[in-house]
């Protein structure tokens, strides 16, 4: 999947059988978050289960994360974009602040 500033990528496993990409959809979305992709990888676990990619518009991904357990779907991979923030984004972070104080000074 291309790089996104604000989202968190999750890597989850389940049954063939119980996949569904409606209610994956809807664990997403119960978190006030929007499912931005989905994809069912060809990859499958020894235990035979089926990997799935997903990534969504939160940065935060523990919310997201308890509502696909709650729904069946074991999380095997979190990378958010909160994990990999860069110096370079705390230093825009920064400037931003900044220019955002000079306006509530005016």
């Amino acid at each position: 999947m291309p790089g996104r500033v604000e989202a968190t990528e999750l890597t989850l496993a389940c049954e063939p059988d119980d996949f569904c990409a409606s209610a994956i959809a809807r664990a997403v979305e119960e978190t006030n978050a929007h499912l931005l992709n989905l994809n069912l990888t060809s990859e499958v676990l020894p235990d035979g289960r089926c990997v799935v990619e997903i990534r969504t518009s939160s940065r935060t991904h523990d919310v997201i994360q308890r509502a696909l357990v709650r729904y069946g779907y074991e999380v095997i991979a979190v990378n958010s974009s909160t994990d990999t923030l860069s110096a370079s984004n705390e230093s825009d972070l920064q400037l931003r602040a900044a220019e955002l104080l000079h306006i509530l000074e005016l």
